[in-house]
């Protein structure tokens, strides 16, 4: 399986069951993306398994090169939105590692594949109107916010068609 190239701090590795303990953190903040929190943990995780297997994208375990510790995950996945499937990218750095630019770093990364060797003419990304740093982070990667969605569960709309 390809994968997301190395950064100068992050490399990535396919989500298995020896990252169960850190997306269960994710997972019960409401941090891990692009899952619906309705499923359990095994579900999610066998979703993310899916998406490598059918669309060779998903969410990658986001890794330090120092320590090898896992700091997030970030990735691409197929996504229905407004009705339509795209390929929307997302990413959740852990609290304890937050604020030193691993979030941007990775999603640059995972953007980089996507447009490079998958070719997707766009990828998308939302996030909460609220999220200040998540806003930041598509910002920094050249994303335009094109809409406002409503609802439940409020977001920004973000797309891109190339990368910074």
């Amino acid at each position: 399986m390809k994968l997301p190239k190395e950064t100068t701090r992050l490399y990535f590795q396919p989500i298995t069951t020896k990252h169960r303990s850190f997306l269960d953190v994710l997972f019960k903040r409401s941090m891990l993306p692009l899952v619906n929190q309705n499923h359990s943990i095994e579900q999610c995780m066998n979703h993310i398994r899916n998406q490598y297997i059918t669309f060779k994208v998903g969410l990658w375990a986001v890794h330090q090169k120092t320590d090898h510790k896992a700091v997030g995950v970030a990735g691409l996945l197929l996504n229905k939105i407004n009705h339509n499937t795209v390929i929307e990218l997302g990413y959740a750095i852990h609290p304890d590692y937050q604020g030193d630019g691993y979030a941007t770093e990775a999603a640059r990364s995972c953007c980089s594949f996507g447009f490079y060797v998958h070719h997707f003419p766009k990828i998308y990304a939302r996030t909460h109107p609220d999220n200040k740093r998540s806003i930041s982070v598509l910002q920094n990667l050249d994303f335009q916010c094109r809409q406002e969605i409503r609802g439940a569960e409020p977001s920004l709309l973000f797309e891109s068609t190339s990368i910074m």
